[in-house]
């Protein structure tokens, strides 16, 4: 492994991991933090490598955006996860981007089946999966389809940034 990438890797530890710590204690990312993030990734990668590094930081950090921007859109999290993801992207390249952003839909799936499960939700959930999955779109009942986010916990999605960035460097070092 290479300087620029222990460095790179380390940068974006430090970065999830306060990022999670922030999102858990304040329920928010900060911009500043994000901001400051992308901003000294995409100079790292430039500094070090040049145009290319400028251009394969910023594919990065599109990448971080387009995985997360149709979740944003549906309200299923807020906009600093999304720039968390960017500066993750800035700082680790498209590909790892990819993969820790594969990893953190498992553990949010995971974390939020244990939520559900914790607020009582999980019984009905598994009924209107059952109801679709039966029935397909073709049954009408009023409540199947409807989502109340306000009936459902919040999930400090920082820190599930942080498990997928983790368990991709714990993938990508030590077990493959």
């Amino acid at each position: 492994m290479n300087t620029e990438t222990t460095i790179s890797i380390v940068a974006a530890g430090v970065l999830v991991l306060t990022a999670a710590v922030w999102d858990i204690r304040f329920h928010r990312i900060p911009n500043r933090l994000t901001g400051t993030a992308v901003a000294l990734g995409v100079l790292f990668h430039l500094k070090l490598s040049g145009v290319e590094g400028l251009g394969w930081s910023i594919f990065g950090c599109g990448t971080g955006l387009a995985v997360l921007l149709i979740p944003y859109c549906l309200r299923a999290m807020g906009a600093g996860d999304v720039k968390l993801m960017m500066a993750l992207g800035a700082w680790i390249g498209a590909a790892a981007v990819l993969y820790a952003f594969v990893y953190t839909a498992v553990w949010g799936g995971i974390i939020g089946l244990w939520m559900m499960h914790r607020t009582g939700m999980l019984e009905g959930f598994m009924v209107r999966v059952y109801v679709l999955a039966n029935t397909g779109l073709q049954s009408n009942h009023p409540t199947l389809l409807r989502f109340e986010p306000s009936a459902c916990p919040p999930m400090p999605y920082g820190a599930v940034i942080a498990l997928g960035f983790s368990t991709h460097v714990l993938f990508m070092f030590f077990i493959f």
